[in-house]
């Protein structure tokens, strides 16, 4: 007799020997089977194993599907990300003493450029503080100057009253006006001043590029009139005369030329105190002296002289403004031939006209060598202006010039001192030989300084540059 385990059903069977030496079954013990752990039987516990192994394996093979779906998708990011080294001081490893050396320097040397940077906010601090300081103490000074003035324009107030009894002459009374108001703005604006300091000073000197045929003998008049420390070749400030008497047309014709000049512009064309040397211009003169005292220098000369005056060591470190005149290409090259004594109708009617209108009138042609682009660079800014626009010049110069105290009276208010004889339409007639279209395009290819007026002033009557700004767009543009 002996027991065995059924293999299906998991249930024990009690056998016992027949005589037949077969073996017969006495008890199946189906009929009271015996519980395992967890209440379950041998057969139902062997079934859990199997469906969790399963469901594992399922599980296992669906998460490398899926991570072999990315690597086939990303395999750049999948492949670099599992490549990439690591970074920092774990690159060192545990027993490489050199490495971790290495990275101790590098956390030594950021902390001493935090410190330095620490050192270096401190000291912008200290300065802040400083520059405070200065603001509030010339704040102070100011406030101190405007208590001043408040306590003198009362008394100043009373005179210009007086004024208006004749007890005070007229002259008094516009400067007393002129005090008052400055002490008011000064006054109502106060609060500001320490913040604009040095905001749109004017030019420290102003040059005036006298373009022949562009009204600077008028414009040399002036200013010499109207401003102190003009040097110009065509009038200075300190040789005009009280009265303005004179008539420029006379001085063509005079006996005594540079006696009427002297009269008329305020020339010193006379032997020179010094060397007794006869006939010395003021270019000369000024030259010697170095134009240090100049506000404006006005000169005929070519454009490679420009740089004998702008870099005289008396005009070092000081803003330079030219002032370059601008006048109509056709009407110009008229007034040319005009004080030439070339009649335009004959030239473009007589044999090579239309040469002489294709090489722009060059019997005409009057000081063209006194302007090129090049030479620009020699000035810190630029001014373009309608040659006749003396509105527009007087209100510049009002502001970079210092006033006589007692303006010169004019003749004419802005009056041009004409240097030509009258002009003739007889001798100013376009041909098909010569239209002025065809004339205009000419002198715009001939002449640079025709081209400059033409592309940047154009139809106004002024503009201001920065001269590096202008230079650049006359590269840029091919002007």
């Amino acid at each position: 007799m002996y027991a065995s385990t059924d293999d299906w059903r998991g249930d024990t069977i009690i056998h016992a020997a027949s005589n037949d030496g077969k073996d017969q079954p006495l008890m199946d013990s189906g009929a009271t089977p015996r519980s395992g752990i967890f209440g379950k039987t041998g057969s139902e516990m062997r079934s859990t194993t199997r469906s969790t192994v399963w469901g594992i394996t399922i599980f296992l093979g669906l998460v490398s599907a899926a991570l072999l779906g990315v690597a086939t998708l990303f395999p750049t990011l999948v492949f670099s990300t599992l490549s990439a080294p690591n970074t920092g001081s774990l690159e060192c490893g545990a027993t490489n003493l050199e490495c971790w050396k290495r990275e101790a320097r590098k956390v030594g040397g950021l902390k001493n450029e935090v410190s330095s940077w620490q050192r270096k906010a401190t000291s912008l601090q200290n300065t802040v503080r400083d520059l405070h300081a200065t603001i509030t103490e010339s704040r102070n000074q100011i406030d101190a100057r405007v208590t001043r003035i408040n306590a003198r324009v009362g008394n100043l107030k009373t005179a210009g009253d007086l004024s208006d009894d004749g007890a005070i002459p007229r002259a008094i009374k516009k400067a007393v006006a002129d005090v008052v108001d400055a002490a008011d703005a000064l006054r109502s604006g106060g609060g500001d001043v320490v913040p604009l300091l040095g905001q749109n000073d004017p030019p420290k000197v102003v040059f005036h590029a006298h373009i022949a045929k562009t009204a600077g003998s008028t414009f040399n008049r002036f200013v010499a009139r109207r401003y102190h420390a003009s040097c110009g070749n065509k009038g200075v400030s300190f040789a005009q005369s009280f009265k303005d008497d004179a008539d420029a047309n006379d001085a063509a014709d005079a006996d005594d030329h540079l006696l009427t000049r002297n009269a008329v512009f305020g020339f010193l064309n006379q032997p020179s105190l010094v060397t007794g040397d006869a006939h010395v211009t003021e270019s000369d003169m000024f030259s010697s002296w170095g134009w240090h005292n100049c506000a404006l220098i006005s000169l005929e000369i070519t454009k490679d002289e420009w740089a004998d005056v702008t870099d005289r060591p008396s005009l070092a470190g000081q803003t330079k403004a030219v002032m370059i005149p601008c006048r109509d290409p056709i009407d110009h090259i008229l007034s040319q031939c005009n004080y030439n004594h070339q009649s335009f109708t004959d030239i473009i009617s007589g044999e090579g006209g239309e040469q002489a209108c294709a090489d722009a009138l060059p019997q005409c042609h009057v000081g063209w060598e006194r302007y090129e682009h090049s030479m620009l660079e020699k000035f810190d800014k630029v001014v373009l202006f309608k040659y006749d626009d003396f509105e527009g010049v007087e209100r510049y110069l009002d502001d970079a010039l210092p006033k006589r105290r007692l303006e010169l009276e004019h003749a004419t208010e802005f009056g041009f001192y004409a240097t030509n004889t009258e002009r003739s339409t007889t001798n100013e007639r376009f041909t098909d030989a010569c239209p002025e279209e065809t004339l205009r395009k000419n002198l715009l290819e001939k002449w640079s300084y025709y081209r400059l007026c033409d592309k940047f002033l154009g139809d106004s009557t002024w503009q201001e540059f920065d001269s590096r700004d202008l230079r650049d767009m006359i590269e840029e543009q091919h002007v």
